[in-house]
């Protein structure tokens, strides 16, 4: 019987009980269930071979018979998809915090061995996987010192937004990129050759139906021709996943970060390619939302610390949150998103000063410190001195004094985080980030 299993959480439909898709060989002669409530479930044909459970309530944990079948410590709730490259796969380093966690039984991941269990790190241990092609692409175990990435916090998150259990799917693999390792196309391969396909038959093992998902990807893309693809792969994937997953999947992404280390003197171009189609992914699909990492710290060369990975997953939880449920008295709000600029001349020197204003922000922007990270520059290559010589902080608008008047902006372009080490330290009163952007050409 495919599409339930022991420990899983099932994704609960619109009258808060479970509604899934099992495939067997013949319809069960009854459904019941017992535990936190008691009953008999409804189960009914589908399509050829696979049946619909509904009728179980939000909760758990369940014993469910179905025919001969029994299936223990299941739980009814929000299921979630967590995917992409290394930093959702996880290798921040273990705090005490995180080695002294008590894992909740309602919030529960099916790990890469395709077993369920309460949500630890780490979520993603590569040696374990069931699926052949975490090996095929370098897969082993890890230790667990270096393992910590944003799905458990957001799990916990939502489950403190929402009161029900939840449930994550873990799919993602490090150093892949969208082209080719996540290609939909790739899924007739099967899931011991696709990472793509490996992703799927864990949401059709478990019940084909899911919440939403939470994708943090693009390193890897950002490459020569694959960074200029990005916003096409990146819709194809999407259709895909809907296609395959749910219909109005809803996706939060995460904008990638910073860097360091990188030889390749084309590399500052591909980065700031692959983070502006990344913030502007959400004209081109909807019910798609982006947080920024653009402010958070790195425990080595390009993979964000604990406290930064807990933070980034609270606020893809807030993100999430609002793609789904909207926003309501618990006071969550989209990320922060880039909303108008403008030029203006100074009457007292005649310099330029270029305003830019926000959406979405709780309280007013706010730095510790300086504020830091914008720039504006020559858009090809980049190579004028910096013309910034003072940023300053007005309630949603970042104003930035420039040494040159209006005239000599013409043609230069606009950048928050340049290239792939920026630092950027502009935040909202909640911490969230302001997207990294540009070249926005002024």
């Amino acid at each position: 019987m495919i599409g339930i299993k022991s420990g899983m959480v099932m994704q609960r439909g619109p009258e808060n009980v479970c509604d899934i898709t099992i495939q067997a060989a013949a319809l069960p002669p009854f459904a019941v269930y017992r535990g936190a409530a008691e009953g008999n479930a409804s189960i009914e044909p589908a399509a050829e071979g696979a049946y619909r459970l509904r009728g179980i309530p939000t909760g758990g944990p369940y014993t469910v018979t179905l025919g001969d079948s029994v299936f223990e410590s299941v739980y009814v709730g929000d299921v979630w998809i967590l995917a992409g490259q290394s930093n959702m796969e996880g290798l921040g380093h273990m705090t005490a915090e995180d080695y002294h966690f008590t894992p909740r039984e309602d919030v529960r991941a099916l790990y890469l061995s395709n077993e369920w269990a309460p949500a630890k790190e780490a979520l993603h241990d590569l040696g374990d996987a069931h699926f052949k092609i975490h090996g095929l692409l370098g897969g082993c175990h890890k230790p667990v010192a270096i393992s910590v990435g944003p799905g458990l916090s957001f799990g916990l998150t939502m489950q403190a937004y929402t009161g029900v259990p939840q449930g994550l799917i873990c799919c993602a693999h490090g150093a892949t990129n969208l082209a080719y390792h996540w290609d939909p196309d790739a899924l007739p391969q099967g899931p011991d050759r696709s990472l793509y396909a490996a992703m799927v038959r864990r949401v059709e093992e478990n019940g084909s139906h899911v919440r939403g998902m939470f994708w943090y990807q693009g390193c890897s893309d950002a490459e020569d021709q694959l960074c200029e693809a990005y916003t096409e792969n990146m819709k194809q994937f999407v259709a895909a996943c809907r296609r395959d997953m749910g219909e109005h999947l809803p996706i939060v992404q995460v904008q990638i970060g910073r860097t360091v280390s990188r030889p390749n003197a084309d590399y500052r171009r591909w980065w700031d390619i692959i983070q502006e189609r990344q913030r502007r992914m959400d004209e081109e699909i909807e019910r798609l939302l982006t947080v920024s990492a653009i402010t958070k710290e790195l425990d080595d060369a390009i993979h964000l610390d604990s406290p930064s990975q807990a933070a980034l997953g609270r606020e893809a939880a807030e993100a999430m949150y609002c793609l789904v449920f909207g926003t309501d008295r618990r006071g969550c709000l989209p990320p922060p998103q880039l909303e108008a600029y403008w030029l203006e001349t100074d009457a007292l020197t005649g310099l330029a000063r270029l305003k830019i204003r926000y959406r979405n922000l709780h309280g007013r922007l706010t730095a510790e410190g300086r504020p830091h990270g914008f720039s504006v520059l020559d858009a090809t290559p980049g190579n004028l001195p910096q013309l910034v010589f003072k940023v300053t902080l007005e309630g949603d608008t970042a104003v930035l004094h420039l040494a040159v008047p209006e005239a000599a902006l013409h043609g230069l372009a606009l950048y928050y985080g340049y290239g792939p080490d920026p630092y950027c330290n502009i935040t909202d009163a909640a911490g969230r980030s302001i997207p990294a952007m540009g070249p926005i050409v002024l």
